[in-house]
């Protein structure tokens, strides 16, 4: 019986070494689920805003059936103002205060799980009237998870106006 040579040995421990290797990437590459939302994406991170493409910017927290999005606005004079929303991610309706108005907030995942639709009522007083504006945000992540794609919809007596919003992953 011939005693292996050198080439076979490390010919074998490479292979043994690459199988593994492989198979540790495999593992590390899975996404990582929690709290029985196995199959909805997580929209969590910090989002930088792609200023050619939309003129928001916002930071998105997700664990488990809850959703804080915290968002930094800039209005038509150029002054910067905060806010932050708190939601579930079940249907159930969020009421928020933001610039002194409620929101009445619900949001629903597709079918897929992949995006995230959060319909808005708000109802305020103008000069005296009554008026209601409606938004829909949908929210997906590109296919390469580099980009937070948002489509929204807003819907006033003056209007409806659809905005997109793209941000990169910081």
């Amino acid at each position: 019986m011939r005693p292996p040579n050198i080439h076979s040995i490390i010919g074998n421990r490479f292979m043994e070494y690459l199988v593994i290797s492989l198979f540790v990437i495999s593992i590390c590459s899975l996404p990582t689920f929690t709290n029985g939302q196995s199959d909805k994406t997580d929209f969590s991170g910090s989002w930088v805003l792609n200023e050619e493409k939309s003129d928001l910017k916002m930071t998105i927290q997700q664990k488990g059936n809850d959703m804080t999005l915290e968002k930094v606005r800039t209005n038509r004079s150029g002054e910067t103002y905060n806010s932050t929303e708190k939601l579930t991610l079940d249907g159930k309706e969020c009421d928020n205060t933001i610039n002194n108005r409620v929101r009445k907030s619900t949001a629903n995942w597709s079918e897929d799980g992949k995006n995230l639709t959060i319909s808005t009522v708000m109802v305020f007083e103008r000069d005296g009237q009554s008026m209601e504006i409606k938004t829909v945000e949908i929210y997906k992540i590109s296919d390469t998870g580099d980009n937070l794609l948002i489509a929204l919809t807003s819907s006033s007596p003056r209007g409806e106006m659809k905005q997109s919003f793209v941000y990169d992953k910081e």
